[in-house]
């Protein structure tokens, strides 16, 4: 995938709202539904959820059922979703897929065995595909116009009655390609792709950490958010936006006091390897919580808690 105004990047970011590329029409006249097809890219992001590629037809000649293929990032997962007329076939694959590295996608729809196949790095997942007629799959024999959104939808769709809704895609997509073929072990890539409309997209893959605009304090870490980028002041003695001010939150808490805090809105619960905490005390009392924090997952209660008993630090962990 490129764009005609340049022809050579193959790597793109999207960083703001509205951001999408479109393929239409000619350019991809040979991805039809009544062949098997596939795509493939590679894919980078920090945030659990997004939308990475949004297939449609458009205008069909004549009544059929509703169709649409996502394949989207929710919560840190890649997820595919197919849907025609009344069904509506997803499949799961992968995780702690927003950890800002490069990951592998690949997926196929082999209409003859209506199976969708999702592969992520060397992680893969296939599915039967509901609704459609091992004899005649979609139905369709002739040819439809289709299109691709690729990060975004474009305001068109948003009103065409998109049937699964998902967030815009921040991160870098990279190394798009489209394959069709009368048998899924028989794909051919469709080229050129270029890039029939495109709107607020970058070409490369910036990182803002290693521009001019990183000005986190020195001994911080910065996050690079492609729309921006944060401080990682942990582990510092400098706190505020830049860990540039030398200071500490100080609280003084009394017996029945209490600190409560939401790390994450539920929608946003991911997958993670490790969790920092740290803290600094100093108390007369024995016998006292410092810290609790719980969660759950399939009805399984998960804590960690730290308290002092008998004048020292006391760690207890429950994973379920």
């Amino acid at each position: 995938l490129t764009f005609a105004e340049s022809g050579h990047h193959r790597t793109f970011m999207f960083a703001k709202d509205n951001t999408f590329i479109q393929l239409d029409g000619d350019v991809i006249q040979r991805f039809q539904l009544r062949l098997c097809r596939e795509i493939s890219f590679k894919f980078r992001t920090r945030l659990p959820h997004g939308l990475l590629v949004y297939h449609n037809v458009k205008n069909p000649v004549f009544r059929m059922p509703p169709y649409a293929l996502y394949v989207i990032v929710e919560k840190g997962e890649l997820k595919v979703v197919h849907v025609f007329g009344k069904h509506l076939t997803s499949v799961t694959v992968g995780r702690a897929l927003n950890r800002d590295e490069w990951h592998s996608v690949v997926v196929t729809i082999d209409v003859h065995g209506a199976r969708l196949i999702a592969k992520v790095d060397q992680l893969k997942e296939e599915v039967y595909l509901k609704g459609l007629s091992f004899d005649t799959n979609y139905g369709i024999t002739d040819n439809l116009t289709s299109v691709i959104l690729i990060g975004g939808l474009s305001s068109e769709e948003k009103l065409h009655g998109v049937k699964y809704i998902i967030e815009s895609f921040v991160g870098c997509i990279s190394d798009m390609v489209l394959s069709s073929g009368k048998a899924a072990s028989d794909l051919l890539p469709i080229v050129p792709l270029i890039a029939t409309k495109h709107e607020n997209v970058k070409e490369g893959c910036i990182n803002k950490c290693r521009t001019v605009e990183n000005l986190c304090f020195k001994g911080s870490r910065c996050i690079n958010e492609y729309n921006g980028y944060r401080c990682d002041c942990f582990g510092t003695l400098y706190e505020e936006q830049l860990c540039d001010v030398y200071t500490a939150t100080v609280l003084t808490l009394r017996g029945s006091s209490y600190v409560s805090y939401r790390v994450y809105d539920w929608k946003d619960r991911v997958h993670s390897t490790n969790t920092r905490v740290s803290l600094h005390f100093k108390t007369r009392f024995d016998d006292s919580a410092l810290f609790y924090a719980s969660g759950q997952i399939d009805d399984k209660h998960h804590y960690i808690a730290l308290s002092i008993h008998q004048e020292k630090v006391a760690i207890q962990i429950d994973l379920g």
